[in-house]
């Protein structure tokens, strides 16, 4: 019982030793860049991963809605990516006035979708009979799944929108809700405070903007690319990773020449002692007989 609690301690002390190590040479994790992106939205009236047609018209409505489906998705998206692993994604559709009821579920790669969510309409411009809806997805390429009721089918209807080919910067026009500059801003400056440096960050919230012709809260180029004024590095480049496992293989390495100094040696060490009496007393007797 002795050994087993040596041991214990030996390896929670380790553990802290290793726990201490990162505290000092890691500072504190830092939220990726925030940007805002134009991207590729690809419709798609079945799953463009298994092919399968999850409306509920079938195999048999299948020319009707892809029809349907290539008729009113707009080609192109906004992405908004904040930088701490949300991501909001605007999708533009035709014949605002013939759909309603949106709920989307968004998937990384196509195989599992996360629950469904009600889009929120954006903006609407009644000129053109489009609308804007925008979703939170996990990650800046994803695979949509719609679910929207259509006037003319007088139904809702499954299909799917594929995000990809993405491009800093919004060129299209949509409603922008998000301060890239003050997001990076805050990033940086919470990651500066986290080692001790100054920082001269601004700390300004999220601005929400809407309307028909929106263009974003921040500054474009003739290119569509957006204008930065000293942008803030936020720090996520500053670690050192060979130095970070070269502690920690250290630590572990000392952590079991103690164990084996103090606990295992030592019980080596009694066992070859142990065994040594036992042959020693079993040859006793037997040498006496003989005798």
């Amino acid at each position: 019982m002795t050994h087993r609690v040596k041991l214990t301690s030996l390896a929670a002390c380790a553990f802290a030793c290793a726990l201490v190590a990162l505290a000092i040479v890691c500072p504190r994790a830092a939220w990726a860049n925030a940007a805002v992106y134009t991207a590729t939205a690809t419709p798609s009236y079945t799953n463009p991963v298994t092919g399968a047609v999850e409306d509920s018209g079938g195999e048999s409505g299948q020319t009707l809605g892809a029809t349907m489906v290539t008729g009113i998705v707009q080609p192109e998206a906004f992405v908004q990516d904040q930088g701490n692993g949300e991501v909001l994604v605007s999708v533009r559709f035709y014949e605002a006035d013939q759909i309603g009821d949106v709920t989307v579920a968004a998937s990384a790669d196509g195989s599992s979708y996360g629950a469904s969510q009600q889009a929120e309409k954006l903006s609407t411009n009644a000129e053109t009979n489009m609308v804007d809806l925008q979703l939170t997805a996990a990650n800046t390429t994803p695979t949509l799944r719609f679910e929207m009721y259509v006037t003319p089918m007088g139904r809702s209807v499954t299909f799917f929108v594929t995000i990809s080919d993405l491009a800093e910067g919004n060129t299209a026009g949509f409603a922008q809700t998000i301060d890239v500059d003050a997001l990076n801003a805050a990033s940086a400056d919470s990651s500066s405070a986290s080692t001790g440096s100054e920082s001269n960050a601004s700390s300004e919230g999220s601005v929400s903007t809407s309307g028909d012709s929106v263009k974003g809260v921040s500054e474009y180029n003739a290119d569509g690319n957006q204008v930065k004024d000293g942008a803030a590095d936020n720090g996520a480049d500053s670690l050192n990773y060979p130095l970070i496992i070269g502690i920690i293989l250290a630590v572990v390495v000392v952590a079991g020449i103690i164990v084996y100094v103090a606990v295992l040696k030592p019980n080596r060490a009694k066992q070859d002692a142990a065994a040594a009496a036992a042959a020693a007393a079993a040859r006793g007797p037997h040498q006496g007989d003989q005798d």
